[in-house]
């Protein structure tokens, strides 16, 4: 039952058969009520017209001067009326005297015998309306028992209108009501049956074709086909399922580009230091070297030693400043990783932008080398509200101030400019070296640096902007890039002014 085919299958037989049930039932109850509501009805309509019959027989036998044959011929009628209306209502129906006693009877079997037993007939007699039901013996059916009394103008009972009917066609039509209903139960969980089947054999087929294919691409054994048609939820996951490979798939190639520059990057000043430990030993061996013979080389030993002595400091100050170097690069690597993840977590501030811009640079100005170039802010008075983690944003501003410092000359100049409006603008320009235009696409690519012959200064590790455009996307933003080769570069993001 763990697979979806089998719970889709038993989700539709449910989902049918209770309404289908409950209508049944709810269809039968009425119908007997109805039926049974209706006979009584119709037993008390009949009740009136038999006894109204029967008045009308008292008023005749009481106006006719000679009662014999006029009032045989009347009581002939009324027994035939009696009978006829027995016959078209299915029930029995009897005229009762004061004195409880049958007069007529629609089946003359019980002319001439007391029914004052019967409790409907005793409370008629008494002049109210009375009606009974009771099983028979077997339980099998039900009868209704109607009494009517039959007055007179002044109210006088004159006798009792008794009608009697049993429930057997009802019961014989609940019968087949039961029968046909539950063939159509059937029918109806049949279909459904049928139809469900269909439906979650389709699902299924589609949905093992998605799962072969991913659990193939996760094994590494082929990449996943072409995406699925269609405009429903399977093949919109589908859909998904190959726009989350394809992100896989690029995020592995970026991955591996990664750790083969990062390779590349740390494999550099390693070299570097390996190769003046080298040359520091083979200074060391040959200093022991010389110390040994300085007895016989006198004046010349002593130049040796003072250009050994240069070659060493000058050997130490390599390894120190490769040294240097991959500390700056492991922290920065560091820091790239962690960003992402800090930024999910980190709290966002409502600050004063341009409030907020002019104290970090203030806070900034003497963390740059010297000398550097000029440096104005450019802020509108206007309060900026902005939601911003200060801290990353401040760290945005460092980055590309520290870039625009080291690509432009001390007689140069650096601009920081903010606008207001949503999304919120800074600028930072400068009237450095510039970017290549095919290098243009790439500056905010990790361990990317412009050629050095284009550099005035050492060129850094080519993760500050990559650092900077990550932060800038966690907050909503973006990030872009102008330059002219020999005029300068601009740096521009945008901050929403919530997030």
């Amino acid at each position: 039952m763990h697979s979806l085919r089998w719970k889709l299958i038993l989700m539709a037989v449910v989902i049918v058969f209770i309404p289908v049930y409950l209508l049944n039932r709810y269809a039968i109850t009425f119908f007997d009520l109805y039926t049974r509501t209706d006979l009584e009805s119709n037993m008390r309509h009949y009740a009136f017209v038999a006894g109204e019959q029967y008045k009308l027989f008292l008023l005749s036998e009481a106006a006719s001067s000679s009662p014999g044959s006029i009032t045989d011929s009347l009581q002939e009628g009324l027994a035939r009326l009696y009978t006829r209306m027995g016959t078209e209502i299915n029930a029995h129906v009897q005229i009762v005297g004061t004195n409880g006693v049958a007069l007529f009877d629609s089946n003359g079997a019980s002319v001439g015998s007391s029914l004052l037993d019967r409790p409907e007939v005793a409370e008629a007699l008494g002049g109210a309306y009375s009606a009974r039901s009771r099983l028979t013996k077997d339980r099998q059916f039900m009868y209704f028992f109607v009494a009517r009394p039959i007055k007179d103008a002044e109210k006088n009972v004159l006798g009792v209108a008794y009608v009697i009917a049993h429930t057997n066609p009802i019961v014989q039509a609940i019968k087949r009501m039961v029968a046909n209903q539950r063939l159509a139960t059937y029918i109806a969980l049949a279909c459904a049956w049928l139809a469900a089947t269909v439906l979650a054999l389709a699902i299924a087929r589609r949905l093992r074709g998605l799962m072969r294919e991913t659990r193939a691409f996760a094994a590494g054994r082929k990449p996943l086909g072409a995406p699925p048609g269609g405009g429903d939820e399977i093949a919109e996951l589908g859909r998904s399922i190959h726009r989350m490979a394809d992100e896989i798939e690029s995020r592995n190639t970026y991955n591996r580009d990664f750790i083969q520059t990062t390779l590349h990057e740390l494999k550099t000043p390693l070299t570097a230091i390996r190769g003046a430990a080298e040359v520091l030993e083979s200074l060391g061996q040959g200093a022991e070297d010389g110390g040994q013979r300085a007895e016989d080389g006198g004046q010349r030993a002593e130049d040796g030693g003072q250009r050994s002595r240069g070659a060493r400091e000058r050997f130490l100050g390599i390894i120190g400043y490769q040294a240097n170097r991959l500390m700056q690069l492991v922290g920065e690597l560091r820091e790239l990783t962690r960003v992402d993840v800090d930024l999910s977590r980190a709290p966002r501030e409502e600050v004063d932008y341009g409030r907020f811009v002019k104290e970090s640079i203030g806070r900034l100005a003497d963390t740059f080398p010297e000398p550097h170039a000029a440096l104005s802010v450019e802020v509108p008075d206007e309060p900026i509200p902005v939601s911003v983690v200060p801290g990353r944003i401040e760290q945005v501003l460092s980055n590309l101030l520290d870039n625009a410092f080291r690509y432009t000359p001390a007689d140069g100049s650096v601009t920081v400019t903010v606008e207001g409006g949503d999304p919120v603008l800074t600028s930072v320009s400068d009237s450095g070296c510039g970017i290549a235009e095919s290098n243009l696409d790439r500056v905010f690519d990790r361990f990317f640096t412009t050629e050095r012959h284009q550099q005035p200064q050492e060129h850094g590790s080519g993760l500050g902007l990559a650092i900077a455009a990550s932060i800038i996307r966690n907050h909503r933003g973006e990030i872009r890039v102008t330059s002219t080769v020999g005029e300068g570069t601009c740096f521009t993001f945008e901050l929403p002014c919530h997030i």
